[in-house]
């Protein structure tokens, strides 16, 4: 039976609380903690709502057929051998258990959402983001300067409650469906995937959002591109483009500084209460608060399986986003079709000292193309 998008969006953990704590006490690690074996599958302590979550995504294991190599390669459903092979290893060694998804963990206006590919069976297992040993995600964000402190995957929550200076971070996925490999989705699983994720992103606010993974942002970005298409590229009207202007250390999808494809992307969503604030900016505004969208960021792959990024250089990724928010009041952005040309038919760029900083233009979309109405069907 088909997993709706609404099942996959009720399976997110909203956290509400305005004050964060000074410091992690161990008894503020340990009520995040997931409970022993024998408890409910993915039962958190003083959670509001995380027992109707975990019930709901108990539910779905009954109601979800197996995924097997042959029903997958039979439905053209894989893009790689490799994941093909995947998928045979796990039914070799009796490993076609159907696996919960991992509830996200956000708040209200928090500073980065994080959007890995889809969880891990390791992650899925523990219910927690990240949980593979090799995974290098919470050490390079430790190194980035991004947590005081490493933290283990079964203390993700505390990442959301991070006292100032530091930044509070949200956990969530592009796919539900856990799996060995990314390759094992399927372009549907990532299209219906992009629609959660901008809905997700519109009801929360975060002020950035990070992709885990240089293919993870590709296929959000192949889904707009596919959505455009099948709208026949007609005119949206809650589309606008706005030009940034940022310090010329922050890296973009369309420059070497980081290498191609790593840095601000040249998407943003707009958020569902804020997108008039940045129509009836007519000239310069600054702050990312003040733009109404939501930034997104693309990085390597954190996984230890990559190794065309080493561990200093995916912690030099997340420092850039970091540097991004510990400079978003330097940085100044207006609508692009409010450029302004002085008397010499230049366009002017704010006035300010062009040696340290650039222009770079960003396409803020609110929602993918309604006729693309994906369901998420792992047995199809």
């Amino acid at each position: 039976m088909p997993v709706s998008r609404r099942a996959r969006k009720d399976l997110t953990i909203e956290v509400k609380s305005e004050d964060p704590p000074a410091q992690f006490p161990p008894s503020l690690l340990e009520s995040f903690r997931f409970q022993p074996q024998g408890k409910p599958r993915a039962q958190r302590a003083n959670y509001s709502g995380a027992k109707q979550a975990t019930q709901r995504r108990t539910n779905l294991q009954c109601d979800v057929k197996p995924f097997t190599a042959e029903t997958a390669k039979a439905g053209g459903r894989l893009k790689s051998s490799k994941a093909v092979e995947a998928l045979k290893r796990d039914e070799a060694e009796g490993e076609e258990e159907i696996l919960p998804p991992v509830p996200d963990l956000v708040r209200e206006r928090c500073d980065i959402l994080v959007i890995g590919s889809n969880p891990g069976r390791q992650s899925s297992r523990s219910g927690h983001h990240f949980a593979h040993p090799s995974n290098h995600f919470y050490k390079a964000l430790h190194l980035s300067g991004l947590t005081p402190v490493r933290v283990a995957p079964q203390d993700d929550a505390v990442l959301l409650h991070q006292p100032p200076p530091y930044y509070s971070i949200g956990l969530t996925n592009l796919a539900s469906r856990p799996s060995r490999l990314a390759e094992e989705l399927s372009a549907s699983e990532n299209a219906n995937g992009a629609k959660v994720l901008i809905d997700l992103v519109r009801q929360h606010k975060p002020r950035t959002g990070i992709f885990i993974g240089l293919g993870v942002g590709r296929a959000f970005v192949t889904a707009i591109r596919n959505s455009d298409k099948l709208a026949e590229r007609r005119e949206v009207a809650d589309e606008r483009r706005v030009v940034l202007s940022i310090p010329k250390g922050i890296p973009t999808v369309t420059d070497s500084i980081l290498g191609k494809g790593v840095g601000l992307m040249a998407v943003a969503i707009g958020h569902a209460d804020d997108a008039e604030i940045g129509k009836s900016a007519g000239g310069l505004a600054t702050g990312l608060t003040s733009i109404g969208a939501t930034l997104l960021f693309s990085i390597p792959s954190t996984s230890g399986r990559v190794t065309t990024h080493q561990l200093k250089d995916k912690a030099e990724c997340m420092a850039r986003l970091k540097a991004l928010l510990d400079q978003s009041s330097e940085i100044h952005w207006r609508n692009a079709e409010a450029s302004v040309e002085n008397s010499e038919g230049k366009e002017r760029s704010d006035d300010r000292d062009d040696d340290h900083f650039k222009l770079f233009e960003v396409r803020v979309i609110q929602a993918l193309d309604k006729k693309r109405d994906l369901k998420y069907d792992v047995t199809s």
